[in-house]
Formats: C-alpha cells, sequence, structure tokens
C-alpha cells in the first residue's frame, strides 16, 4: 500500500489534505460519487462533474466541523474514525466498492 492509497484526513495549520476512496456510478441520468468514510454524496451530469461537486462537498463538510470545532468529535465520536498525530484515519477496514478512485483532496483553508 503506497501513502497515496491510505485513506486518511490530516489537519494542519495550512489547512485540510488527505486521500480518501470514492466511488463513481450512473444513476441512469447523469452519475453519482460517494465517499464511503465520510458517508457523503453528490452528483453530476458527467463523472468529472459528479468527482468536482464530491470534493466541494467535502470541503463545505470539514470547513463547518472545523469552523464549530467539531472536527475531531464528528470524525472521531461519531463516524468511528481514530486520530493518530495530525492524521484521522477509519478505524475499520473499509468494504471494496465496486469500482474506486483515490480520490485527493485539499489544501481545504481552515478558519476557526
Amino acid at each position: 500500500m503506497t501513502a497515496s492509497d491510505r485513506v486518511y484526513i490530516e489537519i494542519t495549520k495550512e489547512g485540510i489534505t488527505g486521500h480518501l476512496p470514492m466511488q463513481v456510478v450512473s444513476d441512469g441520468d447523469g452519475y453519482v460519487a460517494n465517499c464511503p468514510p465520510l458517508e457523503l454524496v453528490a452528483q453530476g451530469d458527467t463523472t468529472e462533474e459528479a468527482e468536482a461537486a464530491l470534493k466541494e462537498a467535502i470541503g463545505m463538510f470539514l470547513q463547518e466541523l472545523v469552523r464549530m470545532g467539531t472536527l475531531e468529535h464528528v470524525l472521531v465520536s461519531e463516524m468511528g474514525w481514530r486520530k493518530t498525530g495530525s492524521h484521522a484515519v477509519p478505524a475499520y477496514e473499509l468494504p471494496p466498492p465496486a469500482v474506486v478512485q483515490n480520490l485527493s483532496i485539499g489544501p481545504i483553508p481552515v478558519t476557526a
């Protein structure tokens, strides 16, 4: 497993970065992108639009958690992640979705 294959979110003073798995499937009218570790989905007319919409949703979700001061609580207590230094990683084995791509995020600016 390479560093880019690991599932993680890193929180630093410069922002949030990470690698997350993403599944993109056709829903008949377009495409749905799913990020299982964050339980987020987004849609678009093309796979590229669905991926861009998912990145935007992830950014908005993480920025709001930082703004509210609840990022660690939500990831660790509510979503089953564990904190390891500046990284947060899922504390469980992720089931492999049918089609998986690695989705790199960030840097997402953080302001509390």
